[in-house]
């Protein structure tokens, strides 16, 4: 009963911290995310907000946030409870996990699931800020990506037979639905855990059954997608391959870096991302080492060993091609709750090998779990202050917001670890006093909130994950109370889904140069609109990296701030009609 007392006390926290933002406005690419799911709704077709229909994804997360509208209503509170309820569910499937992974009883059944385990697997995974944010994110890289992969995992373990047996036919079929709903959401990381539960099985129950499964589960599962999305796409009159030619334009286009100045950064950036990783990566093999001298063998099935694989294989994909590619914090979530389980088994084992020595052992085992993955993992909070582009332009232009982000984001990540001190105190005789760990998971959940408010009013980093840029009501409302008929937006999708009078600009790169001048002396575009740290357009133009484009905004438009926005508002002299012109600062 005690570690269902726990269970329920940590969703609470996690209720706790996410609540306040279910109503965040959508910013950046949320719009698509919403704009997409509002018209598969209304018209039946996923749209961009350009006007085209939008096959860059599967539809498996529009349709889920588009029945989330039916039901509840257009706005963001429905799109922001998908994520949430998907994360709930991710956590009370890791439980699951858990406990079908621990050694089974005289009677067959698995041996009742410790409340130490369930505080361990709550402060890693539902009480990471990453998940926190991650969860509220209109997008299907986070929480429901994480729904339907644990699923699909769990499942997996939960069907694996004993070493010299077989799947059975019914098993591998219904994994194989499994699959597919995964590849209806997102298509490269099925692919990677369907590569690591293959080489697991090798290993296991040899080359016979891993083809097997992978014959029938992934490539059966892909083929069970491939049947329902090609005749779909058809139907939109638009290529099913268009997925594959976005990733890859997308992955080039992230790569472009205009200046010798800022490649170094760039450069200095992925290089200190790489040795984050490879420091969690010595602590992922340390650890799996220790467990190979502990307990692990008695305690645990042996299919923790699939878990172990399916962590590596993905994150090394990260660390190699998505960490070199995008940068963004929000693509690096697809192994949180595997590693979350994983180091949180590990943990738990290690933090009750001598459970008659207290004292320093549990605090120390708790620390060091929470610090690699609050740190080493790339927790987005954190990863702002790692980032050097964004560190640099915080101290050389707000040198006290650079202060309050730092100051915020070592009180945030300060939380965790006195929930996994509380946690290993309650790991040493596999057991829990609920009310004490209570109390203390409601003040962490408490510090988590207030932490993510201060960031958020404090500081112009953008996480990229939830809300560091601040003043996107107030740009919305400030923008559509003074756009005129017929004119236009140009840059910011923030606003995007509220008129029809934007025109949506692409992520900023040199390729879309020429576009973007073509609009901005178009006499229809009235605004400008830029986010001060995520587009490389707001750099350029403190910067003067681009003589032309300053002087165009310069002469033709009027600039001021709106909380971590810029704006440029088109002179009356330049377009049509009068505008009355004002300056609003955030």
């Amino acid at each position: 009963m005690t570690n269902w007392v726990l269970a329920a006390a940590i969703i609470a926290t996690y209720l706790i911290a996410v609540g306040p933002h279910l109503d965040t406005p959508f910013m950046d690419d949320e719009t698509w995310e919403f704009f997409a799911s509002e018209t598969l709704l209304r018209d039946g077709r996923a749209m961009t907000v350009e006007g085209d229909v939008n096959v860059f994804h599967p539809h498996g997360y529009y349709t889920m946030v588009a029945g989330s509208f039916a039901l509840l209503g257009v706005h963001e509170v429905a799109a922001r409870l998908v994520g949430v309820l998907a994360t709930i569910g991710t956590f009370l499937l890791l439980l699951g996990i858990a406990r079908d992974l621990r050694r089974r009883g005289p009677d067959g059944d698995p041996t009742p699931l410790p409340a130490g385990l369930v505080g361990w697997i709550g402060v890693l995974y539902l009480l990471s800020p990453l998940v926190v944010q991650g969860s509220l994110v209109i997008t299907a890289d986070t929480a429901v990506h994480h729904f339907f992969l644990t699923l699909w995992v769990g499942a997996t373990l939960r069907q694996m037979p004993e070493r010299g047996r077989s799947f059975s036919g019914w098993a591998l079929l219904g994994l194989g639905s499994l699959c597919a709903l995964c590849f209806a959401i997102k298509i490269v990381s099925p692919v990677l855990i369907g590569f690591a539960m293959v080489v697991t099985l090798a290993h296991t129950h040899g080359i016979r059954e891993a083809l097997r499964y992978g014959f029938v589960v992934v490539l059966g599962g892909f083929t069970l997608f491939l049947a329902f999305w090609v005749p779909y796409c058809f139907e939109l009159d638009t290529s099913p391959l268009t997925c594959i030619d976005y990733l890859v334009g997308t992955a080039q286009s992230r790569t472009v870096v205009p200046s010798l100045a800022a490649k170094a950064i760039w450069l200095a950036r992925q290089a200190t991302v790489v040795v984050l990783w490879l420091g969690f990566a010595f602590v992922a093999l340390l650890g799996a080492a220790l467990l190979r001298f502990s307990t692990w063998s008695k305690a645990w099935r042996p299919g923790t060993g699939m878990l172990a694989m399916i962590v590596s294989v993905l994150f090394l994909f990260d660390t190699l091609v998505a960490g070199a590619s995008f940068g963004f914090p929000r693509y690096h979530v697809v192994w949180m709750p595997f590693a979350a389980l994983f180091v949180a088994l590990a943990g738990f084992t290690l933090s009750g090998t001598a459970p008659e020595r207290l004292g320093w052992r549990f605090a120390a085992t708790a620390f060091a779990g929470a610090l690699a993955f609050r740190i080493l993992l790339g927790d987005p909070i954190l990863a702002a202050t790692f980032d050097l582009k964004l560190a640099f332009l915080g101290w050389n232009e707000w040198p006290s917001r650079g202060l309050a982000s730092i100051g915020s984001t070592l009180a945030l990540a300060a939380s965790p670890f006195l929930a996994a001190v509380a946690v290993a105190w309650a790991s040493r005789r596999r057991s829990a006093r609920p009310l004490p760990v209570v109390a203390l998971l409601l003040l962490v959940g408490l510090g988590t909130a207030t932490g993510q408010h201060l960031l958020q009013r404090r500081s112009d980093h953008h996480v990229h994950l939830g809300y560091g840029e601040h003043g996107t009501r107030e740009l919305r409302d400030h923008v559509l109370a003074r756009l005129e008929p017929g004119r236009t937006v140009v840059g910011s999708k923030d606003v995007v889904h509220h008129t029809s009078h934007f025109a949506f600009m692409p992520d900023w790169h040199w390729e879309t140069r020429p576009i973007l001048m073509g609009r901005l002396r178009d006499p229809r575009t009235q605004f400008l609109v830029m986010a001060i740290h995520h587009n490389t357009l707001a750099q350029l133009i403190r910067t003067r990296e681009d003589d032309e484009l300053r002087e165009l905004l310069s002469t033709e438009y009027v600039a001021s701030r709106i909380g971590s926005y810029l704006v440029w508002e088109r002179k009356p002299r330049f377009g049509p009609g009068p505008i009355e012109l004002r300056r609003t600062s955030g």
